[in-house]
Parts: structure tokens; C-alpha cells; sequence
């Protein structure tokens, strides 16, 4: 028998390395579980958790952290004996103490990583908004937008509480988080806001305030937001799309509201071209009026339908559901309805888009009845009729409601360095930018225009060989930089990403509003000044194609019984 020469404290030493090897393996183990829940954004804790068995299969809730460690035994058969010897120890690093901290601990090393893309790029731009939470703490959310490694980035940073929403306060709360970040103020060029006072006033807001110590940064309020709140001055403003909306929310809450009668309107069939007949009646978002188009396009496509369901609920023997379902009848089968249910498909069918969309307005030609209506298109391509029984609602509704959306756009689109941002577009995405817009955004930032107009032609020059694609993305067109290009046109570079980093910056959409200087007093006359126009026959002028479609549903709903 051979005697083993090590010494006690090697052999301790050898111990304690495994002991360190296995800890760190089965900590990380614990790590990739509660990032795991963290990423999906689950609930971690259970009602009871009880850790005296997290090997074992339990009919306890005990959470889906410690659900998920059970089921990690089964892959890794010395999880199961780690466990127990760690309860031994009193040492299983699952309470919820040290969840916290290994969260907090990850939020952090994540933090420094977002940091450093950041500071590896030259500029930046941030995100901020505000809004309470279930228990009533005012929290304020901040998010960094950057170019990294040929794509544009828009990371979230965390979440602050405040007690107080004036402009000094939220100014020393963002600055006081961009500096743990370890960033530069004067590196700001974008700061995205929503539109309330004291984020967008011109004296005491915080975009103002931001001005005094990031003098390049450029004030963007959400166009998603803009939208929101055109459409909402619109809709509350027109009384037959009041109506339309108030019945469309009813139908919902009418027909979603009861199992029986959500099961009758489902089973009944009615023989309909559009293949969009099977949607369900929608509620209205309370916040996001362009969602609002879902729910008009259900009741629009599935009108017959609807209607059979209230005639068979208007048979019911509960004095409720007979009541409400001839009600809601009697509002569908009304004219101003059906008017207004047409005008509200004219004016928010083009607003169903996603959210990358919604960065930017949307500059698309009006449809050749909105065309016809303003006298965009030559007379022969419009067909219209007179018909003197609808003057009122031509005037007073449909006229109405397209000059007041185009007053609103106007209003919500227009100010708040928009004009830059235009034209930073038409110098990043055209070949050939204006010299208006050269000029204008030289003066914004400090610039020699004569400097940028000469590094743009020698940019185009070298850029000849680069696919179309390629121009449409903005990141990518910083990638073109690399290899010391920005060291020979540091101008028109820092242009580039200074357009990137903006929260407004939306590739393709951008690249279009740079094609042409389609605005809105050349897409959309006032139609107003068009009535002011024309004679007294004119004014009776109304589109064919919209009009049939009112006649349509008028003519169905007025063969109904009435109760």
C-alpha cells in the first residue's frame, strides 16, 4: 500500500477549489433560472414556497422560480444532491433576498454594457416618459437610443420614482441618471417627450431646460402620440362620429358581455365576400385612438351579421336583453350611424399600422374619392351625382370631419424642430439635398454649409458602388463610414449619426418624406376654402363610391321591422 505523499494543506487547498468549482456551478445555475424569468416576465414567487423539497414534484404553487429548478434536476442529475446538501447548510441561495440581489447585480452589468455601446458612439439620444403606477408613485422611464456596430439601438435604462413633476425636478433626475451612466450631456441630440407642458413648453419645459446644457439636442414628441391626439379632437368633435363610436363600444359591450349571446352571433352565417367576416366586435382602446380601427372594421365588414344577432335578441324573453338588443337596433338602423361609421372608415383605416410606423407621419396620397372631393384629379376620374337630401350631412359631417383631421395633422405635425428633422433626412437619405435644407440644418448645429454640401457630393462619389437597400437604412449608412471615411468627411459624418441617434430616425418611412416636399398644404388642400369655392351645386357634390356604401346599409337597416 502506497502512502500519499501530499501534504494536509494541499490536500485542504484541492477540497476547497472543488467546493469553489461546484458552488460557482450550481449559482449559475440559479442565475440562468431567475434570468430566464426575468426575460419572459413571469411572476418568480408563489404562494408558498417551500424549499424543503425543490427536487420533489409538488401540487403547491411554490412559483416558477422554484418550479423551474425542479425541473432542471431531471437535466442535471447533481442539481438534486446539490440542493439537499445547500438546505443542509442552510445556504440554497433561493430566498428571496438573494433573488433580489443577483437581480440587481445582473441589471447592473447589463447597465455598464448598454453604457459602454453607448460611449462608443460619438452622440445619443434619449427617451422619457412619465406615468403612475398601481400604487399611485409617479415613475419615470428613460431609454438611450445609439448607433452600435451598424444598427441603431433603443435600450431601456430604468425605472425612477418621483414625487414631483415640475420641470427641475425631472431635469435633475435625468441628469443625474445620464451621469451613472457615465455619459456626456453635450452628446445629446434627440430628446424624445410627450407633449404636456411640462415636458414641450417653450420657457418652462424640460426640452428647454435640456437645451441649456445639450445644445445639439432637437425636441421630438412622439408622432404615435400626435396621431392619438388628432384623431381624439376629431372623433370628439364631429357629432355623427361621436355616435358611431358610442354604438360601436355598446355592440361590444352588448354582445362580448354574455356567453349566450357572444354564442349566437358567433353561429350565425351570413354569405359575405370579405374575407375578414369572422372577426369578433372589439372594445375601443381608451388610450390608443389609431387602434381604434379594428373595431370599426369589425362592425363595418359584419354589419348583416350584427343585425341578425340583435333581431334574434330582440326575441329573447329577459326584459334586459329584449330591451338593449331593439335599442342598439334602433341606433344602427339610424342614418347619422351609418354616415358616421362611413366617414370614421375614410378617415382611420390608414391609421392600422405598427408601431415602428408610427415614428414618423405618414405622407401617402389621399384615395381618389378624397381626391375627387378637393378637385385633385381631372373630372372625367370623378364620378359624382347630385343628391340635394344629403347637402346637410355632406357639409356638416363629412366636409367637416376631413378639414378638421387635416387642421389637426397640421397642428400636431408642425414646430418642434421639425423642419430639422426633415431636412437631416433629405441630407442623409437623398443624393441630391436641397440647398434650403442644407443651410438649415448647417445653422442648427454650427456648421460650415459650404463644408457639408462639398463632403456630401464626395460622400455620393464614394457611396456610387453601395446597392439602394443600403441607403435606406440609416445604420447602415453609418457603416459606410468605417475604414476612416469619418476621418475624411467628419462634417457630414457627424450629420449622419447625429440623424441615427434621433428617436424620430425611421428608415424607410424617412427616406420617403426626403424624395419629395409633399406637404400638407399641397396633399391636402382646406376644404373649407374648396366649399368657399364653389357654387351651391358644388357644394352637393359628393363622391359615388362613399356615398353607395351609406346607401347600402341605410336601405338595410330601413327594411328591418321596427319594435
Amino acid at each position: 500500500m502506497q502512502r500519499n505523499k501530499t501534504s494536509v494543506l494541499q490536500q485542504l487547498n484541492t477540497a476547497h477549489q472543488d467546493q469553489v468549482v461546484s458552488n460557482r456551478q450550481y449559482l449559475k445555475v440559479i442565475i440562468q433560472s431567475l434570468m430566464y424569468t426575468a426575460q419572459q416576465n413571469v411572476a418568480i414567487r408563489g404562494h408558498e414556497e417551500n424549499r424543503n423539497d425543490i427536487w420533489e414534484v409538488s401540487d403547491i404553487n411554490r412559483g416558477n422560480f422554484l418550479e423551474l429548478l425542479c425541473i432542471r434536476c431531471n437535466d442535471l442529475p447533481w442539481l438534486r444532491s446539490k440542493l439537499q446538501s445547500q438546505l443542509q447548510l442552510h445556504a440554497q441561495w433561493t430566498s428571496p433576498v438573494i433573488q433580489n440581489e443577483l437581480l440587481e447585480i445582473v441589471a447592473n452589468v447589463m447597465l455598464e454594457r448598454i453604457a459602454a455601446e453607448a460611449r462608443s458612439s460619438d452622440y445619443y439620444g434619449i427617451v422619457d416618459n412619465e406615468t403612475a403606477d398601481i400604487s399611485r408613485t409617479e415613475q419615470v422611464s428613460l431609454f438611450l437610443r445609439y448607433d452600435f456596430d451598424g444598427e441603431t439601438k433603443e435600450t431601456f435604462t430604468g425605472f425612477y420614482s418621483t414625487k414631483s413633476m415640475e420641470r427641475e425636478v425631472l431635469y435633475e433626475l435625468v441628469k443625474t441618471a445620464i451621469s451613472k451612466l457615465e455619459l456626456r450631456l453635450e452628446d445629446i441630440v434627440a430628446e424624445c417627450f410627450d407633449g404636456a407642458a411640462n415636458m414641450s413648453g417653450a420657457r418652462k419645459g424640460l426640452a428647454a431646460r435640456m437645451k441649456e446644457c445639450s445644445p445639439l439636442s432637437i425636441y421630438i414628441h412622439c408622432h404615435g402620440h400626435r396621431l392619438d391626439l388628432a384623431l381624439q379632437n376629431t372623433m370628439t368633435t364631429i357629432e355623427p362620429l361621436q355616435k358611431a363610436l358610442a354604438v360601436i363600444q355598446s355592440l361590444h359591450n352588448f354582445l362580448e358581455g354574455s356567453r349566450k349571446r357572444h354564442a349566437i352571433f358567433k353561429d350565425i352565417k351570413v354569405e359575405v365576400e370579405d374575407e375578414d367576416v369572422t372577426l369578433t366586435i372589439k372594445s375601443q382602446s381608451a388610450t390608443r385612438w389609431s387602434c381604434r380601427w379594428a373595431a370599426v372594421k369589425a362592425v363595418v365588414n359584419q354589419l348583416p351579421k350584427i343585425i341578425e344577432a340583435l333581431l334574434s335578441l330582440s326575441k329573447d324573453r329577459d326584459p334586459k336583453t329584449y330591451n338593449d338588443s331593439n335599442s342598439l337596433l334602433n341606433s344602427i338602423c339610424d342614418f347619422r350611424f351609418v354616415f358616421g361609421l362611413n366617414v370614421l372608415k375614410e378617415l382611420i383605416e390608414d391609421t392600422d399600422f405598427n408601431f415602428e410606423d408610427a415614428k414618423v407621419p405618414r405622407l401617402r396620397p389621399p384615395s381618389r374619392w378624397l381626391q375627387a372631393l378637393v378637385g385633385e384629379t381631372p373630372k372625367v376620374n370623378a364620378q359624382v351625382e347630385y343628391r340635394a337630401a344629403e347637402d346637410h350631412y355632406r357639409i356638416t359631417c363629412y366636409y367637416l370631419s376631413i378639414d378638421k383631421i387635416v387642421a389637426e395633422m397640421k397642428y400636431r405635425f408642425e414646430g418642434n424642430d421639425q423642419e430639422v428633422l426633415l431636412a437631416l433626412a433629405d441630407i442623409v437619405f437623398s443624393s441630391s439635398p436641397t440647398r434650403e435644407n442644407i443651410e438649415l440644418v448647417s445653422d442648427f448645429y454650427g456648421i460650415d454649409s459650404e463644408l457639408l454640401g462639398s463632403e456630401k457630393n464626395v460622400f455620393e462619389n464614394i457611396d456610387a458602388d453601395y446597392p439602394d437597400p443600403e441607403r435606406k437604412n440609416v445604420a447602415k449608412i453609418v457603416r459606410m463610414f468605417e475604414n476612416g471615411v469619418h476621418e475624411v468627411l467628419p462634417v457630414v459624418y457627424k450629420v449622419t449619426e447625429n440623424y441615427a441617434s434621433s428617436g424620430d430616425c425611421n428608415d424607410e418611412a424617412n427616406s420617403k418624406l426626403s424624395e419629395g416636399d409633399n406637404t400638407d398644404d399641397e396633399i391636402w388642400p382646406e376644404v373649407s376654402q374648396q366649399l368657399l369655392d364653389q357654387d351651391d351645386h358644388e357644394k352637393c357634390k359628393l363622391p359615388i363610391p362613399f356615398f353607395n356604401g351609406c346607401c347600402i346599409f341605410f336601405n338595410l337597416a330601413r327594411c328591418l321591422p321596427r319594435k
